[in-house]
């Protein structure tokens, strides 16, 4: 049987990814903690600014055929099988969730108790 990558659901805690999460982009990546630039996924372990440890990576490229896609996870999985692969759509939309309450319940004024 071909052995192949299929997203996998997994319940984590945001924050925490973010954390530890290196951004991949065309030709580096970047620290998600303190947007540090210009890290070689491949070659880093922990960021050179802020010292986290790494043990995700996302990526923002967007590829409309799995083979593109798929291409890209297997580069990264063959020079660091260490890191979770994270899908960007799902990390951005949960991080703009979370800012998005975050913004919310910060400009709620709070309730006086009597």
């Amino acid at each position: 049987m071909d052995r192949t990558y299929v997203r996998k659901w997994e319940e984590v805690d945001v924050n925490e990814v973010t954390r530890h999460l290196l951004i991949l982009g065309a030709v580096s990546c970047d620290c998600a903690q303190c947007r540090h630039l210009g890290i070689d996924y491949a070659q880093t372990y922990t960021c050179p600014n802020c010292q986290t440890p790494f043990k995700y990576i996302t990526y923002r490229r967007e590829t409309a055929d799995s083979h593109g896609r798929f291409s890209i996870i297997r580069r990264i999985r063959a020079r660091r099988p260490d890191l979770i692969i994270v899908d960007y759509l799902d990390y951005k939309d949960q991080t703009g969730k979370h800012r998005a309450k975050d913004l919310l319940f910060k400009n709620m004024p709070e309730e006086k108790e009597e």
